[in-house]
């Protein structure tokens, strides 16, 4: 179970930008369905189906969407071995904005719920994947659900179970390639938000200011979402303390040179005390890294051991 990858992929950096900017992978063969939500919103849904009776739903990241190579390369892999797969796409990610002002956050779990409701009546086993972002919101539903979760197992990958850690780690020197790629695209959006919904108040000195993630979060994120903070968003979001709670098969891979990830995201004492949480921490991947050739044209091994813990739920 050992990840042993190619050379240049031991980098951090390189194993997280290069499989995002250059891993060949095909986005065609979709077909989106639009459903409604009950606040008066929409959330667009990726179906690529071979006809089975199993699902699983791919729950992207920051920013990210049912194009990203990460969830295509999983998609793929996993259509090849008898499932189905449904790529969520949060508020605002699937390619237009959103009804709201608000949109999605990393513990925005009722749209979730919402989407896994609607696959219960078409499929009879359904299993849940996230990354970053997406693996948060992955384990928080799973811990929220408890007894009544009606997934039969999770995965999260490079999951920043940890909300404020993972924002200070962010705001390092090292990782400011990709905060300014985030906060570009969150402030637009935020600021588009604002002339479409002038009479609802917010800081918009301050949306524009913002420098790193707390700031961010401070005058949008919470504010919009009924949150008191971007402290209070981080400490009632991290899925960290719900991990305790979850009881069906859970998987959660965080590298640990993952620059994204601070200490307090790896869960070890959560996991270790809990019997339905597996947690691997292998020494390479980066943040959803984990190719297993230089080129990127065989399944990454994230992939492969994701493919092995849904197998193992049976038929």
């Amino acid at each position: 179970m050992t990840y042993k990858p190619p050379f240049l992929h031991r980098f951090a950096h390189f194993s997280t930008i290069i499989p995002n900017r250059l891993r060949p992978v095909i986005p065609e063969g979709y077909v989106r369905k639009t459903i409604q939500t009950l606040d008066g919103d929409f959330l667009d849904l990726d179906y690529s189906t071979i006809g089975s009776k199993k699902v699983v739903l791919l729950l992207h990241g920051l920013e990210g969407n049912s194009t990203s190579t990460y969830i295509l390369g999983l998609r793929n892999l996993l259509n090849s071995n008898g499932h189905d797969v449904v790529a969520m796409n949060h508020r605002s990610c699937g390619g237009r904005p959103n009804n709201l002002l608000s949109s999605y956050h990393s513990g925005k779990t009722d749209d979730v719920k919402l989407v896994i409701d609607l696959l219960q009546k078409s499929y009879s086993k359904l299993h849940l994947v996230g990354f970053s972002l997406g693996g948060n919101m992955a384990l928080k539903y799973a811990g929220e659900q408890a007894e009544n979760c009606p997934i039969a197992n999770v995965c999260a990958i490079s999951t920043p179970c940890d909300l404020a850690g993972s924002s200070s780690s962010l705001g390092r020197f090292e990782n400011k390639i990709y905060l300014n790629r985030f906060l570009s695209q969150l402030i637009a959006k935020a600021l588009a938000k604002t002339e479409k919904h002038p009479t609802i108040p917010l800081n918009i000195k301050a949306i524009k200011s913002s420098r790193n993630f707390h700031d961010f979060d401070d005058s949008y994120t919470a504010p919009v979402h009924g949150f008191q903070s971007a402290a209070d968003y981080y400490t009632k979001s991290s899925s960290k303390q719900f991990i305790p709670f979850i009881t069906k098969p859970t998987l959660i891979i965080n590298a640990l040179n993952d620059s994204f990830l601070s200490e307090s995201c790896y869960p070890h004492e959560e996991a270790q005390a809990n019997q339905s949480v597996t947690l691997i921490t292998p020494k390479y991947g980066g943040h959803v890294g984990f190719a297993t050739d230089f080129r990127m044209k065989q399944a990454f091994w994230h992939e492969k051991r994701i493919l092995e813990f849904i197998l193992a739920a049976g038929s």
